[in-house]
């Protein structure tokens, strides 16, 4: 359960309440539930009610399918090059890659 990484990193981007949130598709957490779930970060606001100097949610939990492998449905890959998202980089290497792609590519 703690042992090292042995999937890449496979970074996502979704819509969820007005919020573009980036999530790592390749990392399920069982919080208290048999249903998985992906830890997510809010990036940027998409709707225009949403104020866009509105400071961003908190990080959630987000449950998923298990068949659902290609991650939250209507969800984009973000596509890092190799070095990123390998077994042996860092964790916030990798997270801090995924955000600096998606914030600047906007991909939603």
């Amino acid at each position: 359960m703690n042992g090292p990484r042995s999937l890449p990193y496979a970074f996502r981007v979704v819509e969820v309440l007005g919020w573009a949130w980036l999530y790592d598709n390749s990392s399920r957490t069982f919080c208290c539930t048999s249903t998985p779930s992906v830890y997510a970060e809010a990036l940027y606001p998409i709707e225009d009610e949403v104020d866009e100097w509105a400071a961003p949610p908190d990080p959630a939990y987000f449950q998923v399918s298990r068949a659902c492998e290609e991650g939250l449905p209507d969800s984009i890959a973000v596509e890092l090059d190799a070095e990123w998202i390998g077994v042996d980089v860092e964790e916030k290497d990798a997270w801090d890659a995924a955000r600096e792609e998606a914030q600047g590519n906007h991909l939603l």
